[in-house]
């Protein structure tokens, strides 16, 4: 309840601070052909996003993963179930129940659905990498650079686990010793499901490779979003802003991303000289476009298909 006042109390405010008829202008004058496009880009990162998750599946129970039709139903279903809680974190919670209730270890779940996150927020700050180092006068402004800094050390230290079982255990050793006991069982979990892949180096790289994949396809749907409002920014800015714009919907303190979207859309695009109103009316629209790409997933909820097991599954 309160995540959901803090989104609408947010909402409106930066509504009335943006001018609410310089939104609506914005909004109603965009191309719809280019908003089609960008729908379709949209469809197009949820397939790679459950391929993405398919293949850290694969290794997890030994080739015996439900197929990939399957997985794909699984994510478009919790995605759509997910809309409406906070964040991202309740759809991954809903896929892990999906396995779960069918017999599949879920230990083994929760960990291929960590990696999962663990390898989608690397993947946004090696885009952010790329697109600052191809316009490096965003790195001289400290409100780009400053989280850049902080993104890139905590995922600097990931990677180093994903490709260490020392470090793994170095940091449980360490962790044992600072992390207060209530937080403990979290933090097992996290380096429970970097070491059950820290190993397998191809099947981290491949996946890091997809999620690499799907934030350009979803920095090319903004691309082509503020074309469709008439914004001319080179693409490399959006190479640059989308990826920290993305890490400030993960936060947990909206709904869906309502009113923190718009809050860091405002913050960062304004940083290169784009509006308020603009920037409010090209993260809407982003959000709107993802909650349409997650119709698919009501459809399958409503037909009721149940997700087949292939075989005697893990337990």
């Amino acid at each position: 309840m309160r995540r959901a006042l803090l989104a609408v109390v947010l909402t409106v405010t930066l509504v009335f601070i943006s001018h609410p008829r310089q939104i609506w202008a914005a909004a109603t004058q965009a191309d719809p052909w280019l908003l089609a496009l960008a729908f379709g880009l949209v469809l197009v990162d949820r397939v790679v996003m459950a391929h993405r998750w398919y293949e850290l599946l694969r290794p997890a129970f030994s080739g015996r993963t439900p197929p990939f039709l399957d997985v794909l139903h699984v994510s478009f279903v919790s995605s759509y179930l997910g809309t409406l809680l906070p964040t991202s974190v309740g759809g991954e919670a809903l896929r892990v129940v999906a396995f779960a209730r069918r017999g599949f270890d879920g230990a083994r779940v929760v960990a291929t659905v960590l990696m999962d996150r663990v390898l989608g927020v690397i993947s946004m700050l090696l885009i952010a990498i790329i697109g600052t180092g191809l316009t490096p006068h965003l790195l001289r402004d400290p409100v780009i650079a400053t989280p850049l800094a902080l993104v890139f050390a905590g995922s600097l230290l990931t990677a180093t686990l994903l490709y260490s079982r020392r470090a793994v255990a170095l940091a449980w050793t360490l962790l044992r010793r600072l992390t207060p006991r209530q937080l403990l069982s979290r933090a097992r979990r996290f380096l429970l499901a970097i070491h059950r892949h820290a190993a397998d180096h191809r099947t981290v790289t491949w996946v890091l490779a997809e999620s690499m994949l799907v934030q350009l396809l979803r920095i090319t749907q903004a691309y082509v979003v503020g074309n469709a409002i008439g914004l001319h920014l080179p693409y490399t800015a959006y190479l640059a802003l989308i990826p920290l714009a993305l890490l400030v919907l993960l936060l947990p303190v909206s709904i869906g991303g309502m009113g923190t979207g718009q809050a860091s859309f405002m913050l960062l695009f304004g940083r290169v000289g784009v509006s308020g109103a603009d920037a409010f009316t090209l993260a809407t629209l982003l959000l709107l476009l993802s909650l349409l790409g997650n119709l698919p997933g009501g459809l399958a909820y409503a037909l009721g298909r149940e997700l087949r097991e292939p075989g005697a599954p893990v337990r």
